[in-house]
């Protein structure tokens, strides 16, 4: 009896290990090395600049073939690797590799299918937090300069429904108990959109 156990679990073990090395090979094909350490330096950045929640932020890139890049759910900014990706196909939204995706994921979805938008980020810094809870837009008369750099703002339910109808119209979406989701052409663009909407947020509030 002791045999058979042992057996089953080396099976178990090199299934588990079989599996890990499809998703590796598969991660190396359809995310390069280079987009690898973008993606997890931009996580750093967001971290850094005091965006990010625990492992409940989120940030995705378009890939080549009608598919995505998103954090794998669970994870952190702050100790993310390359290695934790999951790889969705858009058109259905179901996953290349075993690896689980972060939890809002059909936010992600929606901002490349709706939009020509390359990279994502779902976000929660502390201003943008409030003015999302309050599902109020930050006052761009505090600071004009700011309204054509982010380019167009609205605040939302976490509703997939009235989500869907937002996004083609924004870049960016106060999005109540949720926190700040932006999107944009590149990793350095929106990630400067979400620190300039939480900037914006923070001038809000303390002005009234």
């Amino acid at each position: 009896m002791f045999d058979r156990l042992s057996k089953a679990s080396r099976d178990v073990v090199n299934l588990v290990s079989t599996q890990s090395r499809v998703d590796a090979k598969t991660r190396d094909i359809l995310i390069p090395r280079p987009t690898r350490k973008i993606l997890v330096e931009t996580a750093r950045l967001v971290f850094e600049e005091n965006l990010s929640a625990g492992f409940l932020s989120e940030l995705s890139m378009r890939l080549s073939g009608g598919k995505m890049a998103i954090n794998a759910l669970n994870t952190s900014f702050a100790t993310l690797s390359e290695g934790d990706f999951a790889i969705l196909n858009l058109n259905n939204g179901k996953t290349v590799t075993s690896v689980i995706p972060s939890r809002r994921v059909g936010w992600h979805c929606l901002a490349y299918n709706l939009t020509n938008a390359n990279f994502a980020i779902l976000c929660q810094p502390v201003a943008s937090m409030i003015m999302a809870h309050k599902m109020a837009l930050p006052d761009f008369a505090l600071f004009e300069d700011a309204e054509e750099a982010i380019d167009r703002i609205t605040c939302s339910t976490p509703d997939d429904d009235t989500l869907r109808k937002l996004i083609p119209e924004n870049h960016a979406i106060l999005i109540r108990g949720c926190g700040l989701f932006v999107w944009g052409e590149t990793p350095q663009s929106t990630l400067a959109r979400a620190a300039l909407v939480n900037r914006l947020c923070e001038i809000s509030i303390a002005a009234y």
